[in-house]
């Protein structure tokens, strides 16, 4: 993934669909009881625009450094998955990912 493939990839309208998906998703494992409906009208309500601003801020951390920035996928390599983010340089190394992409198993 490059710089611009990055940028798409935040703005694209499918991942902002699946992401708003995996926030709906989400209340409703916290609330069963929660609707479809009831559940999607907080997302829309509020949740995801937080969301949406914490991922531009974000990008407006990692743009700066993309050329210190290497992008690693899932073992499937799905464009549409999950991300992490290495940036290193003379300070160290670390890596980043956003949480909300992000499922897990639960036994």
């Amino acid at each position: 993934m490059n710089k611009k493939g990055f940028k798409e990839w935040l703005t694209d309208e499918d991942n902002m669909t699946r992401w708003k998906k995996f926030f709906v998703d989400g209340l409703q494992e916290k609330d069963y009881k929660l609707s479809d409906e009831d559940a999607l009208a907080k997302v829309e309500g509020g949740a995801m625009k937080e969301w949406k601003k914490e991922l531009t801020n974000f990008a407006k951390f990692i743009l700066p450094q993309w050329k210190n920035v290497m992008v690693y996928h899932d073992v499937k390599e799905d464009l549409e998955g999950a991300k992490i983010f290495y940036i290193g340089d003379g300070e160290g190394d670390n890596f980043y990912y956003i949480n909300n992409l992000y499922r897990t198993e639960k036994f």
